[in-house]
């Protein structure tokens, strides 16, 4: 019953990000109605043993949707500061951005196929492509409901 990934959006451009609105953000056409299809198995590697678990649609309620605008709007404040730039430390290379542990439903992290799969944010740096994803905790929780109202039913 545990989630192995958090869910992923499609990168994005970071400087056309930057210049969004809230009310015309791409992000708002991916999260406005989604499909999920669990797929289960033991493992995150057993590729054979998995199964389909029930499907449901999800829509961001009321409070969900300030949620998700408010960290939205900064991520949008972050990228146009240049912290998704990559710094050094800890003999690891990572970006300025808020970690998924400090939000409650999205985060931004890198979504490029490798490292020289990148983009340039709005001040110039060269960036491995990036993307929003769901929180897994988030997506965990919006599962367990699912499987609550399930149970219910």
């Amino acid at each position: 019953g545990k989630l192995w990934e958090a869910v992923s959006f499609p990168a994005m451009n970071l400087r056309e990000f930057a210049e969004e609105d809230w009310e015309d953000a791409e992000l708002r056409q991916h999260v406005d109605n989604i499909l999920f299809i669990p797929l289960l198995g033991e493992t995150k590697h057993d590729r054979l043993d998995r199964r389909l678990g029930a499907a449901f649609f999800w829509q961001p309620d009321a409070r969900t949707w300030n949620l998700i605008e408010r960290e939205w709007e900064a991520y949008r404040k972050q990228i146009r500061e240049g912290r998704a730039a990559y710094v050094e430390g800890g003999g690891r290379r990572r970006s300025r951005l808020t970690p998924a542990s400090e939000t409650e439903c999205i985060h931004v992290r890198p979504h490029g196929q490798d490292s020289h799969d990148t983009d340039i944010d709005p001040e110039g740096n060269v960036v491995t492509k990036q993307s929003f994803w769901l929180n897994k905790d988030f997506v965990e929780s919006l599962l367990a409901g699912q499987r609550a109202s399930r149970v219910q039913s």
